[in-house]
């Protein structure tokens, strides 16, 4: 089953508060992440990422379900609603205490967690089986 990165940019960080209380992530209009969020099914995972580099707070925070496919944003519940493109329903399976950073060493793949850094930059991407899988890690025990 497809999984995918879902990132906030570090400036939106009370967005996450948010899509909680909303049930919903906001998918901005990047042509990629208008792509990503097509492909989105129900029960498919996503990773919540907070953007910022090695700022506090930064990296992955939460991992969710998809439960409907991605919708037009229609009363967006975010500040600057009209920025964004679609809504993607979901429901919080687990979030950390404190968010997982990774290093991007000339701005390209992450060591930790092997996603490229441009993908974090687009909002909404598919990951990849290896990432996945380490993601995933962080949330078990």
């Amino acid at each position: 089953m497809p999984a995918f990165v879902f990132s906030l940019r570090y400036e939106d960080a009370a967005n996450w508060a948010i899509c909680k209380q909303s049930g919903l992530i906001g998918v901005r209009s990047s042509p990629s992440a208008v792509r990503s969020a097509a492909q989105v099914r129900v029960g498919d995972t996503i990773f919540v990422w907070r953007g910022g580099g090695q700022r506090p707070g930064s990296g992955l925070l939460a991992m969710i379900t998809a439960t409907d496919r991605a919708r037009p944003a229609v009363n967006a519940p975010w500040p600057d609603p009209e920025i964004y493109t679609y809504v993607v329903p979901f429901t919080l399976r687990r979030e950390l205490r404190n968010a997982i950073p990774d290093r991007f060493p000339d701005n390209r793949r992450g060591i930790r967690f092997g996603i490229q850094n441009t993908d974090l930059q687009k909002g909404l991407r598919p990951l990849s089986p290896d990432s996945v899988a380490k993601l995933t890690a962080c949330f078990s025990g």
